[in-house]
């Protein structure tokens, strides 16, 4: 004869065990990204364009992870996340239609950009007029705003480059493995349940 007693008590444990491990606490994590800041000086020579509105090139890049140390002149487009840069006038990012051509940079023992770098974007504004961005620090310095008629640009003056952080919150849920056994302790019950009613 079956001691139902000794069955009910297994059965309670069980559902025990199972909604506890069904009810581990949602975990959060922060995570940091890296965002890299660009500060180009201030335009100092044009053609057809004028300062306003084409003041200087500024902008920055996210990456999925943190740039390694000791780079030189290594494209890191692969891991660009997203990314922004302006001349004062025009915007240029992915969501405005933008495309990278190049984006190698170097970095220092400690992580930071320095030079030689290179990036350059390009945006078809309209179906004749095209316009490049330029940020790079090589053998000459030079960030420029080029135009299909003009230009603006500053010359042997490369800007700045700066680390900022934006911090996001992630969540982890209870595994599937966990709920499964909850529902099959409780099914259990239920089942054990309408036995002992019949």
């Amino acid at each position: 004869m079956i001691n139902t007693y000794r069955i009910t008590v297994m059965l309670l444990v069980y559902l025990l065990l199972s909604m506890l491990f069904a009810s581990a606490p949602v975990t959060a994590e922060m995570i940091s990204i890296p965002i890299y800041k660009y500060t180009g000086n201030s335009f100092n020579e044009f053609s057809n364009t004028t300062n306003p509105p084409y003041t200087n090139i500024s902008g920055s890049f996210e990456v999925s992870t943190p740039l390694g140390n000791n780079l030189m002149s290594r494209d890191i487009s692969p891991i660009i996340t997203r990314w922004s840069f302006t001349d004062g006038q025009n915007s240029f990012s992915e969501d405005w239609g933008a495309r990278i051509i190049l984006f190698d940079v170097s970095t220092s023992s400690t992580g930071d950009i320095i030079a030689p770098w290179d990036i350059q974007i390009f945006m078809n504004l309209s179906t004749t007029e095209y316009v490049i961005l330029e940020s790079f620090h090589s053998s000459v310095n030079r960030d420029a705003s080029l135009l299909a008629n003009g230009y603006a640009e500053v010359d042997d003056n490369g800007g700045k480059w700066s680390i900022a952080y934006r911090t996001i919150v992630t969540s982890s849920l209870p595994e599937p493995s966990s709920l499964l056994l909850f529902g099959t302790g409780l099914t259990g019950l239920l089942g054990f349940g309408r036995k002992f009613r019949g």
